[in-house]
């Protein structure tokens, strides 16, 4: 049984990747200075125990730390940072981070809803639901599996989480409030001014988490693909513009791993380079792909499925499990 929940879950999750409306992070030019003197740092295997000690004399400070990957995030004001850190053979690779944003050209989810309202009812928007149609067969599916059951009293119960790393959730939509089972906001204090550094704080500001939980999860006027999976939200990106940095998102797949998600859904696009070249220097790895691809080897060992979305342009996705 659960091995077919899971194969469920993770139809729902390669859906989101296909139909998910503006899941293109492109390299963002961040007025934030602390974004922009930000650096991914891989080492060779697990953290060293002096890995404070070898940021500082290198003319930095350590802000977010990632042992299960072996990696940190550091922040320097000092020019010279990398190349004092190119000596230290316990390093694999080190880069200044490149802050990333979703694509703002593309589709907002919000006009496409308001579109849907206007050529339905009140009842519900099924008919213009071509997308979780196609994916469902229209609707034969949910005989089959709905990714939970209701208690006598009324409530769900959901056989399968789905985590979703995106911009965080509506927490009260009506369609997915009954679906959420918690969250955390990976997002750093003082990125602006309502950036507390509250892990609790997994608002929406952009609409594109909300966007794609709903295609995973919704259950109500709108119908989402598996409408009694649980969702649990990891907050990765912050303000309207969804700004953010790779660390954020590696540190969202560990916790949700962490948390014992069965599902990771990350409908975002990445550069994938293993070789870059950063404001005039070339790097033979990055080092947060470097930290990407243990993070997703981390989470698949714990029994984790990841999925993640390559872009809207034909469909693609990726799968690892």
């Amino acid at each position: 049984m659960k091995k077919k929940i899971l194969h469920t879950a993770l139809s729902i999750a390669v859906g989101a990747g296909i139909f998910s409306v503006g899941g293109v992070p492109i390299q963002a030019k961040s007025q934030n200075q602390e974004m922009n003197n930000t650096y991914a740092i891989a080492f060779k295997s697990r953290l060293p125990e002096n890995y404070q000690e070898v940021i500082q004399e290198a003319g930095g400070k350590v802000t977010k730390v990632l042992p299960e990957v072996g990696g940190i995030e550091a922040q320097s004001n000092q020019p010279s940072f990398l190349k004092n850190l190119k000596g230290n053979s316990s390093i694999e690779a080190a880069n200044r981070e490149i802050p990333l944003t979703l694509d703002k050209t593309a589709a907002s989810p919000y006009n496409y809803e308001s579109r849907i309202i206007s050529q339905q009812n009140s009842e519900g928007y099924w008919d213009s639901q071509w997308d979780i149609q196609r994916v469902t067969n229209g609707g034969k599916s949910y005989d089959l599996e709905t990714g939970g059951y209701k208690n006598k009293d009324g409530s769900i119960a959901h056989k399968a989480v789905v985590g979703v790393i995106d911009t965080g959730i509506d927490e009260s939509h009506r369609d997915l409030k009954n679906n959420i089972v918690g969250g955390r906001n990976l997002v750093p204090a003082g990125m602006d001014e309502s950036e507390t550094g509250d892990p609790t704080d997994i608002k929406d500001r952009n609409g594109h988490g909300t966007h794609v939980a709903g295609i995973i999860g919704a259950n109500g006027k709108v119908k989402g693909v598996g409408p009694e999976l649980g969702i649990r939200s990891y907050r990765v990106f912050y303000s309207e513009q969804a700004l953010g940095l790779p660390a954020w998102i590696i540190d969202g797949i560990i916790a949700a791993t962490n948390d014992k998600v069965d599902v990771i859904n990350m409908s975002l696009r990445f550069y994938n380079n293993t070789k870059m070249t950063i404001e005039g220097e070339s790097y033979k790895s990055v080092a947060e792909t470097l930290l990407w691809k243990r993070a997703i080897q981390y989470a698949v060992k714990n029994g984790v499925t990841v999925v993640a979305g390559s872009g809207n342009e034909e469909g693609s996705k990726r799968i690892f499990k």
